[in-house]
């Protein structure tokens, strides 16, 4: 969290909280009253850089490769560290992270329900700031599902995950399927 100064009046300097910004200075213009303090400075805010589309699409490739290797570190190294996770199953959704710690546990979790697993990325498109890859996935049971395949069983899917971006990491995962 960063903080910034902003100039809400001839002499009254405010100091708020700026989230997702970039604070950086300036010379100040010609012609701006100083307030007492600063400098001849502005603070300008920028939004932060967009990840540039190919930096995203090698990134999610490599956190999918982490996942077909059941490497979950390797997955948490790509993950921004407030990210969120949720897995939608016929319009409900069964599973949910908020943060790198809550999907850490349920990744070790899912990892130890196959003995094998992969998902191959069959095709991807943007839809704004949103990377959306289709998936074919195909996994091997450990363990019986409640009224569902048993141990041993192949499950095979189609979806998709929606992966959104902050900081160079992946910031958001949403799995449908």
């Amino acid at each position: 969290m960063k903080k910034a100064v902003s100039k809400t009046s001839r002499n009254n300097i405010s100091i708020g909280d700026v989230d997702g910004y970039l604070a950086g200075l300036r010379p100040a213009r010609p012609g701006w009253q100083d307030p007492p303090g600063l400098l001849g400075l502005e603070i300008v805010l920028q939004p932060p850089e967009k990840m540039k589309p190919e930096d995203a699409i090698q990134l999610v490739e490599q956190f999918i490769a982490a996942y077909n290797g059941f490497d979950v570190e390797g997955m948490i190294a790509l993950l921004h560290p407030d990210c969120s996770f949720r897995n939608l199953s016929g319009g409900q959704v069964n599973a949910s992270t908020d943060g790198i710690e809550e999907f850490q546990k349920l990744a070790e979790m899912s990892a130890s329900l196959f003995a094998s697993r992969r998902q191959t990325i069959t095709g991807s498109r943007w839809s704004g700031d949103t990377l959306i890859v289709e998936i074919d996935f195909e996994g091997t049971l450990t363990a019986d599902i409640p009224g569902g395949p048993k141990a041993g069983e192949i499950l095979a899917l189609h979806g998709r995950s929606e992966y959104q971006f902050r900081d160079g990491k992946i910031a958001s995962i949403a799995d449908y399927s």
